[in-house]
């Protein structure tokens, strides 16, 4: 089957239908065997297996098989958790079937037997009296076998027109095996990016003592390169990988520094794995390597963590990671960040096109908010997987490719994605839960009796500017019972919401990509270490006079700098670029970087990260009509008086969030969250806004202060926000007085005190008022737009 949505799932524990279909825990018990079996675990990787929560009458899933096949059975694996948690699997199962979706006919109640809670649960295989041909399947769970829910683990079936693979019969490679450049290590690709740094930037070169990678992709690098990783946990460490092909033969892990699970906010955190070039870094796993052969028990090729939401500032930039072939058990990358974190112009291949997921980020709960950028995955059968419903992740410039079953399938997360480009034999996207904002996406099938759509969703949805062909649909809305043709310009799961009569959708502000300064000669660069004098008290004065040398970087080597005056970017500075640069600095009223005049047309800041908590001093000041992007930095605050600001995976926080006044703003993934001691007054708002143009590609933030206040004229469009609230209080959500927006965003809270007023609008002296009470809420706006 492409899709499979069950009527109750327990929320939150990745158990949506789709891990029937998914082969999450499913394989064969050994390679070849042509024996197929699943493990007893219900929660590896995200979930594995599908469960009610509690006893609901005859839950449903129902299955769309990609075209009308002439089926005579079904293969079904029970619910097959350990211990008592079997009692859950289905006893007496009621199927039935049709064509349209609409007409189904039974094909009669059969009983399964109660699983065995190993890691070999076997196959029971149900006979239909006659072949039906049928699109649609679906399964009614009469009764279990006593647990507290129904579940079943895997499902699929039998086609009378199709063969049975033989056993031991290995698949067929989906295309002809990508290859890499060769480069002598460290050299230049021709064509290509090529992120060099000064010597002593504060780099971990693993080619370098002692650790000594070879990038000949002969020798085994595996050990050297987690040796780096392990030496440099959670200390804003910059793992370098210059041009070349890394062979590894086990999976590489983020640092631990000591923590186990258990204890872990200290642990797999603030690591950057940085390449030199996306095309001329490989990473790249052998053929048929030992371990990666089971996709029951997948592995990954990078791993950066898991749950709690303490993995802050996890970064992979600028590298290729292959997984081989005769890899089946090989995920590329399973990835984890939060608040500050992502992943950047990086490609996942698997070299014969199989393996279960390129980009896993569904395998544990609390995942991001984290920025996906650039990025191209090839093969697997799924191409991107996400799940759980906290907290959220943004999506831009996403290329799948190839995938065998689904492009993009998410379980449940808040994601926002725009510039999705699929090309693929499945749905291009399959959602169950969760809130999903799609723009600017083009979706191709690859498959010429493909009988399904592009989008098939079980999620609150917004699309926007999709193109589809070789699909029947764009749109299959199983939550908002509803369907769009083969191009939509925009489309609501649900209505659109307007308290003062302005038509429902988006305000489809200009949209501008993130501009990017020439990333010039490291030589030229201008290290603030080397314009330190005897008799600075702190180090603003180093940082002034490296910007005023004329360099257009400077650098801040990783490490803790310490202002206690504010520095001002001027003159010939284009990049002002931290090694992961912690800043302490002492209280005070002016904006500690203030960003002057200057000739380079675009100044960008990245890489720093300022203190947390009860900070009263803006971080950020510009009173000037520049252009300014900030990029990968973690707890600054800015009031910008002017301008066009660029936020790319920045997180504001302390007593000042952002102010914007007569400003143009393009936000990816910003994570605002303000802080107030048990004396301060409750701020007005995490982002201000007064006669500014102000375009999100997702939002977080957290507590219950106003997320946004708007007026005197501006303009907000949100799309994929989340607001994670909890706390309780009497301020509205949205603020907005005489200025427009559209809202596409959600709420999760998880201790039973959210937001109370969701939107405070006035317009002309005139104030409306919508609650959490009104039914067109929610918890989620597919668009609420505010202004006439």
């Amino acid at each position: 089957p492409i899709d499979a949505v069950a009527s109750k799932a327990q929320s939150g524990a990745g158990r949506s239908g789709v891990r029937l279909i998914d082969g999450s825990g499913w394989a064969e018990s050994d390679p070849g065997s042509g024996v197929y079996v699943h493990i007893n675990d219900a929660s590896r990787d995200g979930g594995t297996m599908w469960n009610t929560s509690g006893n609901p009458e005859r839950p449903t899933v129902t299955f769309t098989l990609a075209r009308p096949h002439r089926l005579t059975g079904a293969y079904i694996w029970n619910y097959n958790e350990g211990g008592q948690w079997a009692g859950r699997g289905v006893r007496e199962l009621e199927i039935s079937t049709s064509v349209d979706g609409q007409r189904w006919n039974s094909v009669g109640t059969h009983t399964l037997k109660r699983a065995s809670g190993t890691d070999q649960e076997g196959v029971q295989a149900i006979r239909f009296v006659q072949p039906v041909r049928a699109q649609f399947v679906r399964f009614t769970a009469l009764n279990q076998h006593g647990g507290d829910g129904s579940g079943l683990a895997e499902v699929r079936f039998a086609d009378a027109e199709l063969a049975e693979p033989a056993p031991g019969s290995a698949p067929a490679p989906v295309y002809m095996r990508p290859q890499h450049p060769r480069l002598a290590l460290g050299a230049a690709l021709p064509g290509g990016e090529n992120m060099t740094f000064p010597d002593d930037f504060g780099l971990i070169d693993v080619t370098k003592a002692p650790y000594d990678a070879v990038g000949d992709g002969t020798a085994d690098d595996t050990a050297a390169i987690q040796r780096a990783l392990d030496d440099h946990p959670n200390k804003g460490a910059i793992i370098y990988l210059p041009n070349g092909t890394y062979r590894v033969t086990r999976p590489l892990r983020w640092g631990t520094g000591g923590g186990t699970r258990g204890n872990e906010g200290d642990y797999m955190k603030f690591t950057v794995l940085q390449g030199q070039s996306r095309a001329g870094t490989v990473i790249q796993l052998p053929d048929a390597a030992k371990g990666f052969g089971d996709p029951r028990q997948p592995q990954s090729v990078l791993f950066t963590g898991h749950a709690p939401a303490q993995r802050f500032g996890n970064e992979i930039r600028n590298l290729t990671v292959d997984t081989g072939v005769g890899n089946p058990g090989a995920i590329g990358i399973t990835f984890m960040a939060n608040n500050q974190g992502g992943i950047g112009d990086v490609t996942i291949l698997s070299g014969d096109g199989h393996g279960p997921v390129g980009l896993q980020m569904g395998h544990t709960s609390e995942q991001g908010p984290c920025l996906i950028k650039n990025v191209q995955v090839r093969g697997f059968e799924v191409g991107i997987n996400t799940g759980h419903d906290v907290a959220s992740a943004v999506f831009e410039h996403i290329e799948l490719i190839d995938q065998q079953r689904t492009g993009f399938s998410n379980g449940g997360h808040p994601i926002a994605i725009r510039g999705l480009r699929s090309r693929n034999a499945g749905p291009a996207l399959s959602t169950n839960g969760g809130f999903v904002a799609l723009i600017e996406a083009d979706l191709q099938c690859s498959d010429p009796q493909g009988g399904y759509a592009a989008i098939i969703s079980s999620s609150t949805l917004l699309a926007r500017d999709i193109r589809s062909s070789g699909y029947t649909r764009a749109i299959v809305d199983h939550h908002g019972k509803g369907s769009s043709d083969k191009v939509t310009a925009e489309y609501h799961s649900k209505p659109g919401v307007a308290l003062f009569g302005a038509e429902a959708r988006t305000l489809r502000l200009p949209i501008e990509e993130t501009p990017v300064p020439t990333w010039d000669d490291p030589k030229t660069w201008a290290n603030v270490h080397n314009f330190k004098q005897d008799g600075d008290a702190c180090d603003a004065p180093a940082i002034q006079r490296a910007i005023d040398s004329g360099a257009s970087t400077v650098y801040l080597p990783r490490g803790s700098y310490r202002l206690s005056k504010p520095v001002v970017v001027r003159g010939a500075v284009a990049r002002l670029i931290g090694g992961r640069a912690y800043i302490n600095f002492v209280p005070g009223a002016e904006a500690l970087f203030q960003i002057g005049s200057g000739t380079a047309p675009v100044v960008e800041v990245r890489w720093l990260t300022g203190q947390f908590g009860n900070v009263d001093r803006p971080f950020f000041g510009m009173e000037q009509n520049r252009t300014l992007v900030l990029r990968q930095c973690l707890n600054v605050g800015g009031v910008f008086r002017g301008g066009r600001i660029f936020l790319e995976d920045v997180v504001a926080g302390g007593k000042h969030g952002l102010i914007f006044r007569n400003c143009q703003v393009w936000g990816r993934q910003p994570n605002v969250e303000m802080y107030a001691g048990p004396n301060d007054p409750r701020p007005q708002a995490h982002v201000i806004a007064h006669n500014s143009s102000l375009w999100f590609l997702g939002f977080k933030t957290e507590r219950l202060w106003t997320a946004f206040d708007v007026r005197e004229g501006s303009r907000l469009e949100l799309l994929g926000s989340l607001y994670q609230s909890h706390g309780g209080g009497s301020e509205p959500m949205f603020r907005i007085i005489d200025s427009q927006a559209s809202l596409s965003y959600s709420e999760t809270n998880h201790d039973g005190k959210p937001f109370q007023q969701i939107i405070h609008e006035t317009q002309g002296g005139v104030t409306r008022t919508l609650n959490a009470d009104d039914s067109r809420w929610g918890r989620s706006f597919c668009v609420y737009r505010a202004g006439r």
